[in-house]
């Protein structure tokens, strides 16, 4: 899906010292009211701290409109006046400086993977106030349903913040799924889930607006705004934990091209490889997934052995990196393969930065970081220079969960925008 906005731009403006820069335009008229707000609050989070005049100088409105947007966020406390400094006009009056007040609202992300679910509680700057995990329930969704109310209630109750305060509830779970609707079919590694309304039973349970999307879409969503200050405002994020995903993030806004499906794992890098159900033979996502892993250390470890080998993936990592021969082969293979598949991706839409995410690089950062950046630096070689920057989350391994209440943050400081079908 892509994303069409109402009557926006982005034009290139010069600021008090003259430095040319791309900002997010606003409009005067009064029918898009809210659009501006969102376009204010936006420009007021990521700036360290910002006067009326400069908000001004980057969006485009009136000084008439900004001076009635900011009176109005000041009144519903969701921005303060903290301080003055000098004008950037000559002669002019000190200006008076404007912060978000992060203790206005919170929202809450929830990350659902097969073995572990992992909670954020998120201020309205983005900064983490507090962070839990739960082993995910195995008995299906009805029981991780009741979990995640019971973990937010203590959540909120421990952090002595009310419900009035709480915008609403993210979710990052393995697709397919529908992000529109909040339905999960029957989503990856999860035994007996089923076709779940996810949003509709975690609302009528919890009382709170709920959003649901793809884990790598919530991961890099979140990873965006940890990386707020950087500018980077087009990002691949590759996330791998139980499953293998990733999302594209084209000018601040999630691409899903003509479907909500986001299909990585299934990215075909070797004609010759192992069978995958999607239908084709060697997708990344069966060299990448911990399951493959697991599965081709097994394959390769002497019948003799074999009894002995039912080790978790985080092991099997350890090994690899306490330098076991067949451990470290089998990841360094997996790493070249997702290589291979990013490569095509970034040759077809090249973005800022390519971010790897999840526990499942996060055990073996070594390794992906050695074989990555040795695909990379020779299509860069290839391309004169002209390079795709490859870096880790520096969320941590909490990113889908971060990013699941960072989609609630993203609806309400991004400027509106309307899905189209591309």
């Amino acid at each position: 899906m892509a994303y069409a906005a109402i009557g926006f731009s982005y034009a290139a403006r010069t600021d008090s010292k003259g430095k040319m820069t791309n900002v997010r335009a606003g409009t005067n008229a009064l029918r898009l009211g809210d659009y501006n707000q969102q376009v204010v609050l936006e420009h007021i989070r990521t700036a360290p701290s910002v006067s009326r005049v400069e908000i001004a100088e980057h969006t485009g409105l009136t000084a008439q409109a900004i001076s009635k947007i900011v009176r109005k966020l000041v009144e519903e406390g969701l921005v303060l006046e903290v301080g003055t400094t000098a004008s950037s006009v000559r002669g002019g009056r000190p200006a008076t400086e404007l912060r978000v007040n992060p203790e206005a609202a919170y929202a809450i992300g929830v990350q659902i993977d097969r073995d572990v679910t992992t909670f954020a509680l998120l201020d309205l700057t983005g900064a983490v106030v507090d962070k839990r995990r739960r082993t995910t329930p195995l008995s299906g969704s009805r029981a991780s349903i009741s979990q995640i109310a019971t973990v937010i209630n203590a959540l909120l109750a421990s952090n002595g913040i009310s419900a009035d305060d709480v915008l609403g509830i993210g979710v990052g779970v393995p697709g397919p799924l529908d992000p529109d609707t909040g339905i999960a079919y029957s989503p990856g590694g999860m035994a007996g889930w089923g076709t779940v309304e996810l949003a509709r039973l975690l609302r009528e349970r919890t009382g709170f607006p709920v959003t649901v999307d793809n884990d790598a879409v919530a991961a890099a969503v979140g990873e965006s705004w940890a990386r707020q200050a950087q500018g980077v405002r087009s990002l691949l994020f590759v996330y791998a934990s139980w499953g293998l995903g990733a999302a594209l993030l084209l000018d601040g806004q999630v691409y899903r091209g003509a479907t909500a499906a986001s299909e990585f794992h299934h990215v075909p890098v070797d004609p010759q490889g192992p069978e995958c159900e999607c239908g084709n033979r060697g997708c990344v996502g069966e060299y990448v997934t911990p399951t493959a892993v697991v599965a081709e250390v097994r394959r390769r470890t002497p019948s003799r052995r074999r009894e002995s080998l039912e080790r978790p993936y985080q092991e099997i990592c350890q090994a690899a990196l306490d330098g076991k021969k067949t451990e470290r082969e089998v990841l360094a293979e997996a790493a070249r393969m997702l290589t291979l598949g990013l490569l095509g991706v970034t040759n077809v839409v090249p973005p800022d930065l390519v971010v790897l995410g999840g526990s499942a690089i996060e055990e073996a950062r070594e390794i992906y970081a050695r074989e990555v950046a040795s695909g990379f630096e020779q299509r860069a070689e290839y391309f004169r220079g002209r390079g795709v920057r490859v870096d880790f989350s520096i969320a941590g391994p909490d990113v889908g969960a971060i990013g699941a209440a960072s989609l609630v943050l993203h609806s309400t400081y991004s400027p509106r925008v309307t899905p189209i079908r591309s």
